[in-house]
């Protein structure tokens, strides 16, 4: 399965990220504080990104021996029908490249790229950094649902956004 090479995910869901996620929304906590608390976050996401990169990653592994066991006609092992493994994804997210080749100019390029939700109940949110001044997100949802709309995961986004922003003030 993974003779031409493979991909892995990074998630970027840690305690650490959890923790400065929580800590924005609240008053109480100083802005040094989740300054501080995004680095830690950062730190841990940077370290999963390094495991991930060198092949120590899990989330390839687990689809190889998902896919192993369909092939072989074998049950399907025990991890995979825990509670965790049928909850539903939410929103799946993910950067498209800057840069490709040394051609690629941002006046001439698409702002990025997108995908839909992978979930009913769900968001696709694909996003791509230009530089210091300028991201773009391309936001996903799926019309006949009505506990979603892109416009306002937009806003929220925005918001987001503008609240890092402010934290570095």
């Amino acid at each position: 399965m993974f003779c031409q090479g493979r991909t892995e995910t990074i998630r970027p869901a840690s305690e650490q990220s959890a923790a400065w996620v929580y800590a924005m929304d609240n008053a109480t906590v100083s802005k040094e504080q989740k300054i501080s608390l995004l680095r830690k976050a950062i730190a841990a996401q940077t370290q999963y990104k390094l495991e991930a990169t060198n092949g120590e990653g899990c989330d390839r592994h687990l689809l190889g021996l998902f896919c192993a066991s369909q092939d072989l006609s074998m049950p399907v092992p025990e991890i995979f029908l825990d509670k965790a493994w049928q909850m539903p994804d939410h929103m799946s997210t993910s950067q498209t490249p800057t840069r490709i080749t040394d051609s690629w100019k941002l006046e001439t390029s698409v702002g990025g790229g997108g995908f839909g939700p992978t979930w009913d109940v769900g968001y696709g949110v694909a996003y791509i950094i230009h530089g210091e001044d300028l991201i773009n997100f391309h936001i996903t949802s799926k019309v006949s649902c009505t506990k979603t709309d892109s416009v306002v995961m937009g806003k929220y986004i925005h918001q987001a956004l503008a609240d890092m922003r402010d934290m570095f003030d």
